[in-house]
């Protein structure tokens, strides 16, 4: 908000009733929040945890084989 601006709506209350609540909406610029963008350390551990359930499946694999081939 610019400083000669006043706001649109504004009440006061002291006390509210039972069951009663408050809203408060809060204006920002356009462009003031983006979409959210992984940091390199994020997209390494999603790798290595992809790598990590790749190499169980493989190795799980190969040792239920080689039991059931004795």
């Amino acid at each position: 908000m610019s400083e000669n601006k006043k706001p649109n709506n504004c009440q006061k209350r002291d006390k509210l009733s039972r069951r009663q609540g408050v809203t408060v909406a809060v204006g920002f610029k356009s462009g003031t929040f983006s979409e959210y963008q992984e940091t390199l350390m994020e997209k390494l551990i999603g790798i290595w945890h992809l790598m990590q359930i790749l190499a169980y499946t493989i190795a799980k694999t190969l040792a239920d084989f080689s039991n059931n081939s004795i």
